[in-house]
């Protein structure tokens, strides 16, 4: 399709993309074809007690929902394109939030991984890039006990809004990122880096320029 093609369709193809037909195909594109197991995931979700909300408009490809235990809460919001994306919930009472106009850019050989466990949640601003092989983590999965107690209790994670999530990078509990930060591949957050406009890199990771933005 050349150039001139494409800039006259695509103001009929968003005119389609508002319609309640448009939505109803994509709905069932999503629960039957492109690799997703969101149909058998919706159905375990309402017999075990666990909350499933999607938005408008939201593509999954190849994405695979693992939800044990119930009270669990996944709320995915309008315009998302999710691609690659495994979300692993063990045990119960956990949460995981992706705002609006989210995209996951990862593959069934390459996927991106979001594990809200041990009752811990992930919460994940509007406009968000992730790249591929990307692992966030609520809990370290095993207790370490210091004189009988443990001392690595599990963290939520948030992530703000219009954040550029490089490949490989590895975000651990209770990291919190600022908005608009871009956040360099193979890196390793655990901890608060609430200076918004940044660019984060290293392991472990670090602010390195301030007053930055990225676009699309």
């Amino acid at each position: 399709m050349n150039k001139t093609l494409k800039q006259r369709v695509k103001p009929f193809y968003y005119t389609l993309k508002q319609t309640c037909l448009f939505g109803l195909f994509n709905t069932f594109l999503n629960l039957f074809f492109r690799g997703n197991n969101l149909l058998w995931t919706l159905l375990l979700a309402k017999l075990r007690g666990n909350s499933l909300s999607f938005g408008k408009n939201i593509v999954f490809k190849d994405c695979k929902f693992h939800i044990s235990g119930s009270g669990n809460y996944i709320n995915i919001q309008d315009n998302c394109i999710l691609s690659g994306l495994r979300i692993y919930m063990c045990s119960g009472k956990n949460k995981l939030v992706i705002g609006k106009n989210t995209v996951v850019n990862a593959s069934k050989q390459q996927r991106t991984l979001f594990n809200p466990c041990e009752g811990g949640g992930i919460f994940i601003g509007d406009n968000c890039l992730f790249s591929n092989s990307i692992e966030l983590h609520t809990t370290d999965y095993h207790k370490i006990l210091v004189s009988g107690r443990r001392n690595n209790e599990p963290k939520d994670i948030y992530i703000g809004a219009h954040c550029w999530i490089g490949l490989q990078t590895l975000i651990l509990k209770g990291t919190i990122i600022a908005n608009n930060s871009i956040v360099g591949a193979r890196s390793l957050l655990n901890k608060k880096y609430d200076e918004p406009n940044t660019i984060i890199v290293g392991n472990p990771a670090r602010i390195v320029k301030s007053d930055v933005d990225w676009v699309f």
